[in-house]
């Protein structure tokens, strides 16, 4: 065998070692293709639901919360659609609908940072606003027109081989994102996310584990307490046997001056 072979066979031997140790990972379509169905049976779950919603017309209200002093009363739930926020409408889409009221809200601020500090806030949230100097421009007045827009985001996570699910301004300017995988979407979370939409009481944040149910908190207090009687246990027994330790050396020293004076 001639050198430049025995290079080229050593070459080849280093390439299969190579490929054996590192296997190809799932591209993102197949990836895809696992999330594929679920985005769909969500996407035609939440269709449904708006075109359900927007017949019905319920007559649900929420107070919604601009910040701690700011709260906007009694908005109506309505004109629920689906949305699409990004060129791939079938990976990433949104369930939303419209907070809404007939009058607007009002605050009283005082001139200066807090004042830019709330425009912005409302700008950024994309709620419109009135402002007017009063008091001779120590003070602004607010007049903030609904609607604000609640979102549900789904997007397909191919990296995690998972769904985000993104929901903003529920009941404030806020938003909170969980990761669900193609197992967690069955019909009894479905049930409770519709229920959540509805403002109804639901189990869809114990679901994804946001908040633990009174059930799980009470068994969580008695283990935390349970833990507290054992150590408390241990030491009390720990403490006797050092002490009965003590009182066998106290006892063996008065009596070996006892017969050592003997």
């Amino acid at each position: 065998m001639s050198k430049l072979e025995e290079l080229k066979k050593q070459a080849s031997d280093a390439t299969l070692r190579n490929q054996g140790a590192e296997p190809a990972g799932e591209s993102d379509e197949q990836k895809w293709r696992k999330l594929s169905p679920v985005m769909k049976y969500l996407k035609s779950h939440f269709t449904e639901l708006a075109s359900t919603l927007n017949v019905l017309e319920n007559e649900t209200f929420i107070d919604f919360e601009i910040n701690d002093s700011v709260t906007m009363k009694r908005l109506k739930c309505q004109n629920y659609k689906i949305s699409h926020p990004s060129a791939d409408k079938e990976r990433d889409w949104v369930f939303e609908f419209e907070n809404s009221a007939e009058n607007p809200s009002y605050a009283l601020l005082p001139s200066g940072t807090s004042t830019s500090n709330f425009k912005a806030l409302l700008t950024d949230n994309r709620i419109n606003c009135i402002t007017t100097s009063v008091e001779g421009n120590k003070s602004v007045k607010f007049e903030i027109k609904p609607p604000v827009k609640t979102k549900y985001r789904f997007t397909a996570e191919l990296d995690r081989d998972a769904i985000s699910l993104t929901i903003r301004n529920y009941s404030s300017l806020w938003s909170q994102t969980n990761y669900l995988k193609k197992s967690d979407i069955t019909a009894e979370l479905m049930d409770e996310l519709t229920h959540h939409v509805m403002r109804e009481a639901n189990k869809y944040n114990e679901m994804v584990g946001n908040t633990i149910s009174d059930e799980a908190r009470t068994q969580l207090r008695a283990k935390l307490q349970a833990d507290i009687t054992a150590k408390k246990l241990a030491a009390e027994k720990e403490e006797a046997r050092l002490a009965q330790q003590q009182k066998g050396k106290k006892e063996k020293t008065i009596l070996g001056k006892f017969f050592k004076k003997k």
